[in-house]
């Protein structure tokens, strides 16, 4: 895979483990 589209919402929202996933992905990035 040569590349990679991310789509970032505006705010944090209110479940933690969404925020928790994006901090991973962001990570293995």
């Amino acid at each position: 895979m040569t590349r990679v589209c991310v789509f970032c919402g505006s705010s944090v929202g209110t479940r933690p483990a969404y925020t928790d996933a994006a901090r991973s992905l962001g990570v293995e990035l």
